[in-house]
């Protein structure tokens, strides 16, 4: 009898195994059994099995065990068995008689967590779809005291890219994945409460001396068991998770859970499968979080929210071909804050409806407004969130804004990320065909980040590619970079779609684009972020190539002071203050070697280096 060659044969499988040999003792006992009851395999090998079988149940126990030696089959039966700490784990068992030449030779036994779907369901406990606990059940155990003498862990799972799976096999075969994921991750969560929160994310709260520990014990043992492989008709999937990981230790009991979500989108955006610890630095708390909603919704009513505008250039003949449109808040007392530190909590609030919508409004105003210039810019480019992407009244909410402020549709570019798709690939396919039949242009922001870039330029109508900037900061830096560049660019045109590179920084990195072909490009090169009273200025100085023309031929150049100043003031080298006043055809006599102090005193005199005409 071969038991460990059998038995190794289910040393990936995501339930509890043991193998116990002809005299009742274990001879195997699998990594998923080890996370289940406790203890390891170097621990329990040669224990007779009966020492795990409470006292009350050894009678019934017995009965299996004769029925198996005489070759009757057991069915599945529920039992409980000791776990390490010495609890009671309800378990579901199934059971199979192992025979040699021989006769009997032993048994092996599968171990599940124990459920009871009807009275669970009843009571809205059990989750099922995924065959795991319900929300309600974890948010009665994330809001329990916690014991005395112990720590809370709370770990949030998120399996990734699982819209892809709904997408490419359709929801019945997504149903039964994800009740796949619930028996895999079931034998991680023994000893803890474990469940399904929303559509592919899970929770798990324990409550132990060092649930650090714990914690790290049961992520390893998830990710193994839902690594895999997962058959679907003929193939196989193999899916990944990202977690969020915190404890007592560095967030109050009220926090966890949003301290854990924050760690969560820390991992998701390191790389996806892989788990990251909340930092106690990121300060998150549920006060806090409820004062930054309470004050955006007053910001949001309150004109408190502000556009900027980045210029978007053509590279074939540096005309301001278009803007995007990038919203701030000026929070009183605050400052000017980045939307990485609001758009989250509106998302999370709802109020990301309201603020989208004034996005939309401004944003379409300000095209009407800026197009009355000789110098008006072709498009105004507006991001799409993922939680406006899954709302089904955005397009109305643009329509309304198209129309009350009597914007083109076709001077409109809405973008959203590939992340934002992955969320819901069907729905957000059909509410982008619903903004482009509008006849608005689509673009996908962030090129390259997701999982299926190929497959959203096949099933998405987009007419841009935004090539994401880690990948454009390694151009002529970073080989393997500069070549994906290439790529990009060339695999867009190949489908008739065009490129538009973001945060250009460096006059090097333009020079590689302009040799590729990238149609498009923005950044601080260019021009940071302004407001639209420092836009019409700027715009103004950098007219249409046809107007450049005609004034090189009558007027003599000078530089834009302003414009140097303020990029001064951003930290810009002298190369790149140069490659600003070269940025409509002119030719700066402004020497490289000039020291900052130079160009200091230039910009505080508001004087301005010689300028001479294109040769």
């Amino acid at each position: 009898m071969k038991l460990r060659q059998l038995t190794a044969l289910l040393d990936d499988s995501p339930d509890a195994t043991v193998a116990v040999d002809v005299h009742g003792r274990i001879a195997e006992w699998n990594p998923a059994a080890e996370v289940m009851f406790g203890w390891t395999r170097a621990e329990v090998v040669d224990v007779p099995f009966r020492s795990f079988v409470p006292g009350d149940e050894l009678a019934a126990f017995d009965m299996a065990w004769s029925r198996l030696e005489a070759g009757i089959r057991v069915p599945n039966f529920d039992a409980d068995r000791m776990h390490r700490d010495g609890t009671r784990l309800a378990v579901n068992v199934h059971v199979s008689a192992v025979r040699d030449d021989a006769g009997f030779a032993g048994t092996v036994a599968t171990f599940r967590p124990q459920v009871q779907p009807d009275l669970a369901v009843l009571r809205g406990e059990h989750d099922r779809a995924a065959g795991l606990p319900s929300r309600r059940l974890l948010q009665a155990a994330l809001t329990a005291a916690v014991p005395a003498g112990m720590v809370r862990g709370v770990a949030v799972v998120d399996v990734d890219a699982f819209a892809l799976v709904n997408q490419t096999y359709g929801p019945d075969v997504g149903d039964e994945v994800l009740r796949e994921l619930g028996r895999r991750l079931a034998p991680a969560s023994a000893g803890c409460v474990a469940g399904r929160w929303q559509a592919d994310e899970f929770v798990f709260v324990v409550d132990a001396p060092d649930p650090t520990a714990a914690l790290d014990q049961l992520i390893e043992a998830a990710r193994r068991n839902v690594g895999a492989p997962l058959p679907v008709g003929a193939q196989s999937l193999y899916l990944t998770i990202s977690a969020g990981l915190v404890t007592t230790e560095d967030a109050a009991p009220a926090d966890l859970f949003a301290a854990a979500t924050r760690a969560l989108r820390l991992a998701k955006a390191g790389g996806r499968d892989r788990a990251a610890w909340f930092d106690p630095a990121d300060g998150v708390s549920a006060q806090d979080e409820l004062q930054l909603a309470s004050d955006l919704r007053v910001g949001i009513a309150g004109g408190e929210m502000r556009l900027l505008y980045q210029p978007i250039l053509e590279l074939a003949n540096h005309d301001v071909i278009g803007l995007e449109a990038l919203v701030r808040w000026q929070r009183p007392g605050r400052g000017l804050l980045e939307p990485a530190e609001f758009i989250d909590v509106a998302e999370r609030t709802g109020q990301i409806a309201p603020l989208g919508a004034w996005v939309f409004e401004q944003a379409c105003q300000t095209g009407v407004l800026l197009a009355q210039l000789d110098s008006a810019p072709h498009s105004m480019s507006i991001k799409l969130s993922a939680r406006q992407l899954s709302d089904p009244g955005v397009v109305d909410i643009l329509v309304h804004a198209l129309i009350g402020s009597g914007c083109s549709p076709s001077t409109v570019i809405v973008e959203v990320t590939e992340t934002a798709l992955m969320h819901d690939m069907p729905n957000a396919t059909a509410t982008l065909r619903a903004i482009k039949a509008l006849g608005v242009d689509l673009a996908l922001d962030d090129f390259g980040t997701g999982y299926s870039s190929l497959l959203y330029l096949k099933d998405v109508p987009v007419d841009r590619i935004k090539i994401d900037r880690s990948f454009i900061s390694g151009l002529g830096v970073d080989a393997d970079a500069t070549a994906i560049v290439a790529s990009m660019i060339s695999l867009a045109h190949s489908v008739g779609v065009q490129a538009v590179a973001g945060a250009v920084e460096t006059v090097d990195q333009l020079t590689l684009l302009r040799q590729m072909g990238c149609d498009f490009a923005q950044g601080c090169l260019f021009s940071v972020p302004l407001t639209l009273e420092e836009l019409r200025p700027w715009l103004r100085q950098h007219p249409p190539a046809r107007r450049r023309r005609a004034r090189a031929a009558t007027t003599p150049l000078a530089p834009e002071t302003g414009q140097i100043l303020r990029m001064h003031k951003e930290g810009a080298s002298l190369r790149t203050i140069a490659a600003a006043l070269n940025v409509d055809g002119r030719r700066t006599a402004l020497d490289l070697r000039w020291s900052p102090r130079s160009v200091a005193k230039v910009i505080t005199r508001s004087e301005s280096p010689t300028i001479a005409p294109p040769a």
